[in-house]
């Protein structure tokens, strides 16, 4: 079931699936996140995939999982000392 649901920009997209306990999981491109961070005036410092190998140990099913990790701050801003004279 694919629900179109309310992405970080506000848009509709087609690629949010509800999953069974009615959350919602969405899927971004690093393109995507780059353009939504700095538009709202933040600055990259990290935009990665971290691929992981889990392993369901009961049923004995190996999944990969990817998940994008990014990290962004505010831009330093300079602050104007005062001249000592």
């Amino acid at each position: 079931m694919v629900a179109a649901s309310p992405d970080l920009d506000g848009l509709p997209h087609a690629c949010a699936p509800s999953r069974g306990d009615d959350t919602q999981v969405h899927f971004f491109t690093r393109e995507h996140i780059r353009e939504l961070m700095i538009s709202a005036g933040l600055v990259e410092v990290q935009n990665r995939f971290d691929n992981r190998l889990l392993v369901n140990r009961a049923r004995q099913v190996k999944m990969q999982r990817v998940w994008l990790q990014c990290k962004y701050q505010k831009p330093h801003t300079a602050t104007a000392s005062p001249d000592e004279d």
